[in-house]
């Protein structure tokens, strides 16, 4: 399944284009990992967010992404600012939480944005407040195509 969801995800709702950037969150986990390979292979710039430098050193020295954002000990803005100086092209968000206030912030026109799954919010008693989807892809993606949910 994680295969299938990675590649649907990613092929079906974030049409990479090579040359583009994507940054997926849950980089080390079962469909992130796979997501970031696939976006490899196509000829993307990946940046996967983990939560430990254990896992950052993972996905980059061991699956080839081009760089990683911890999202439990990086400055979030700063690292992002390093990493995509020209803007993220494809989201990949497996997580929510507070990374996805500093990726849309970056996201480029016409950028896409796949909804695979907010894993921060499913054990929360209420969920954080965030961006509004709505807003998101009005506000990036003028043609309404923007925003997808895998």
């Amino acid at each position: 399944m994680p295969g299938l969801t990675a590649t649907q995800g990613l092929f079906g709702c974030g049409h990479p284009k090579s040359g583009e950037t994507l940054v997926v969150s849950g980089a080390a986990g079962s469909v992130g990992s796979i997501v970031g390979q696939l976006a490899k292979a196509e000829g993307l710039r990946v940046i996967g967010v983990v939560g430990s430098q254990e896992k950052a050193d993972w996905i980059i020295n061991e699956l080839g992404f081009d760089g990683a954002v911890n999202y439990k000990t990086d400055d979030l803005s700063a690292k992002l600012d390093e990493l995509v100086p020209n803007g993220i092209d494809v989201y990949f968000e497996n997580t929510g939480g507070p990374i996805q206030h500093y990726v849309f912030d970056r996201m480029n026109a016409h950028g896409r944005i796949v909804v695979c799954g907010m894993i921060a919010d499913y054990t929360a008693e209420t969920p954080r407040p965030g961006p509004s989807w709505g807003d998101a892809c009005y506000q990036k993606a003028p043609d309404h195509s923007g925003l997808h949910y895998a």
